[in-house]
């Protein structure tokens, strides 16, 4: 998307435009006067094939008031209402569709042509009307040369576009700990690496985390989540999709509970709750019997840009009766997101909906496997890449249909295109549309078989229709199905949850524990029997059995290959210099934990150390002025007072001591 945003930003230059008001009949002098007196100024720089547009439009003008003639050369000026002037700039299904544009904004569709071709102006004749007919003609086979659609114009009333803003890249990085692990609830954090279990990791703490500075977070995630609170686990997701939006340098690991990190987890909880409110106490606490723990975290290797990333897309066909017949498109997308990519299994968004692609391709095969029972429909499956980061895989897919592969059923009729999105959980589904769609077209055509199925069969689940505008002016797009409405392809995406933005599309907590298997099987049903009813026009309730268990799949190309015809594999590889998003490498990183006692102990420790050696190098000071064996033989040896007993010992030890050093130098 930032590629195409970039196309179409032009930089600002001051110019004029003279707009030509196409409901003028006639092209005298004093029109012309007026329309110089009106001219509207917009911050635009006209590309050269306006500027040659112009020039045979001026002679167009000079021809037709020379000869009386009373007809404008060519309507394709923009119009003027009551309020102001608007310049409308098209491009037809090249980059965005048209926009309509007020003189004080900047232009952001240019209309420009890529040859260098002049246009031969002896060959126009000054005829009024034929030569601009002449012009037009001309017009249209440069601008069709140049790969320009023109069997339609795009409207943007039918996409409900809004302009695009530009926007601002970010990257990650890697960062090398080495902290002591504190609690969460500690009230120093500063350079410390903040341990959290499922329950701790709250927005408000993790807010109060991130002010501390602290120098790292580390998560503890079970191993089993069945056991976890639905509230727990929704408050975990929504601490984690605001973690995703926010820019900071503090590091976010993830890890697995085991027994050694719980345990180091009930320590550093407990230190935390016996901390004294006295300072001196808990000075001389941590300096005697305080364990600490420490987190290294150290890249033996630097973190790279993996350069040569690559996005696969499959599709594969049932055709139908006729070759000629409609097109029903099934697409998913096979993408996981989260806080660490390496623990993310994307169990409901969306291994559901891939799972259900792929029973839709098995069921139908089944059906279509018999000519008579095929239905005037071509199904065309397609699983795509790249659908947590824009939709990359659909956007390359559906350039590669429309802009080079002419056979592309996409060329042709499409029905319309079913985009499977989040359907293994919820008694809820939503149909999601750019544009609400109109009675008679085969999409409300399916709406209404959808509504009564689930009316009918499933009335406690509950349906509706969300309509959400093609909003250009946010980085990414909120449904796949606004990929296809760009395109002017009519497209819807089925899903349980409501709200594009929900935590639960990008959560490493998204595991099958999140899924209810049996809601999966109804979905699949609701779906697999509208789709039949409308392709077979059916009113009788088809299927009565849900279908098998849902598959586990190794490899999604060999289902493809399995069930459906005409398989592709589609590699899209990156541009190099300015990739749509860049993956890094060493996902998975080892963090270290080491049991220590704080820094205060060692200060504690040389205290001791350092009393003890002045102690004794103060008794042999004292011991060695006495005589030693004056001392040995006037100690007393029955019974004494204590300062002779200390005197005795201390000089005793003085003596011992000599001795020793005495025999040590004599063997040297």
């Amino acid at each position: 998307m930032m590629e195409e945003i970039d196309r179409f930003q032009v930089p600002p230059v001051n110019s004029e435009m003279q707009p030509l008001d196409p409901a003028a009949t006639t092209t005298s002098e004093a029109d012309s006067e007026l329309r110089e007196v009106e001219s509207v100024p917009i911050n635009y720089k006209p590309s050269p094939l306006q500027v040659k547009i112009e020039k045979q439009r001026e002679l167009a003008r000079k021809g037709s008031a020379k000869n009386g003639t009373a007809s404008s050369p060519v309507n394709q000026q923009p119009k003027k209402n009551n309020v102001m002037a608007r310049t409308r700039l098209v491009v037809p299904n090249k980059g965005y569709s048209s926009l309509d544009q007020s003189p004080d904004e900047k232009p952001l569709v240019a209309l420009d042509t890529d040859s260098d071709d002049d246009f031969d102006m002896s060959r126009y004749s000054s005829s009024g009307y034929s030569s601009a007919e002449q012009i037009n003609q001309d017009l249209n086979i440069q601008l069709l040369k140049d790969g320009y659609r023109l069997d339609e114009i795009p409207d943007d009333e039918d996409l409900d576009l809004i302009p695009p803003k530009s926007v601002n890249p970010t990257c990650c990085h890697g960062a090398m700990v080495v902290a002591e692990a504190r609690s969460a609830d500690d009230s120093s954090l500063t350079r410390r690496c903040a341990i959290m279990r499922l329950t701790d990791f709250t927005l408000e703490r993790f807010l109060e985390v991130r002010r501390q500075n602290a120098a790292a977070v580390l998560i503890l995630i079970p191993q089993n989540l069945s056991t976890i609170s639905d509230d727990v686990i929704q408050s975990f997701m929504i601490t984690e999709s605001e973690a995703l939006k926010m820019e900071m340098l503090m590091p976010v690991y993830v890890v697995p509970e085991d027994e050694q990190l719980l345990y180091m987890y009930a320590e550093v909880k407990h230190a935390a709750a016996t901390k004294s409110a006295s300072i001196l106490i808990r000075v001389l606490h941590s300096m005697i019997s305080t364990t600490a723990f420490q987190i290294l975290v150290n890249n033996n290797s630097p973190i790279k840009a993996i350069t040569d990333s690559s996005i696969i897309t499959l599709e594969g066909v049932l055709p139908g009766v006729t070759e000629d017949a409609p097109t029903i498109v099934i697409t998913a997308h096979y993408d996981s997101f989260g806080l660490a990519p390496w623990m993310s299994y994307g169990a409901d968004s969306n291994g559901s909906g891939v799972t259900i692609l792929v029973e839709l391709a098995r069921l139908f095969q089944r059906l279509y496997s018999d000519p008579r029972n095929k239905a005037p429909f071509h199904l065309l499956f397609s699983l795509t890449g790249g659908g947590k980061y824009n939709y990359i895989g659909t956007k390359r897919w559906l350039a590669e249909n429309m802009d080079h592969a002419e056979s592309s059923l996409l060329h042709d009729n499409v029905a319309f295109v079913l985009c499977l999105d989040s359907l293994g959980s919820g008694d809820e589904l939503f149909f999601h549309v750019s544009r609400p769609p109109k009675p008679g077209t085969p999409l409300f055509s399916f709406i209404q078989h959808l509504e009564y199925l689930i009316s009918s069969r499933f009335p406690w689940v509950k349906f509706g229709t969300v309509h959400k505008k093609i909003n250009l002016q946010e980085s990414t797009l909120a449904w796949e199905h606004e990929c296809y409405g760009i395109k002017h392809i009519p497209a819807f995406t089925l899903s349980h949850l409501q709200d594009p933005k929900s935590e639960r599309r990008g959560s490493i907590l998204d595991t099958m524990s999140q899924v209810d298997i049996r809601k999966l099987k109804r979905n699949t049903v609701v779906v697999a029997e509208a789709l039949v009813r409308y392709m077979y026009n059916l009113s009788d309730k088809l299927m009565d059995t849900e279908p098998q268990n849902t598959l586990l799949l190794n490899s999604l190309e060999q289902e493809f290959r399995r069930h459906l015809q005409q398989v592709y594999r589609h590699t899209f590889r990156q541009a190099h210099r300015d990739p749509d998003i860049t993956f890094f490498d060493q996902m998975k990183q080892p963090v270290m934990m080491y049991r220590v006692k704080p820094a205060a102990f060692d200060l504690f420790l040389g205290g001791c150390i350092a009393g003890y050696l002045g102690f004794v190098y103060f008794a042999i000071q004292v011991c060695s002025t006495l005589d030693d064996e004056t001392c040995i033989h006037n100690a007393p040896c029955d019974q004494f007072g204590t300062v002779d007993s200390i005197r005795f010992y201390l000089q005793n030890f003085g003596y011992v001591y000599m001795r020793f050093k005495a025999v040590l130098k004599n063997k040297q």
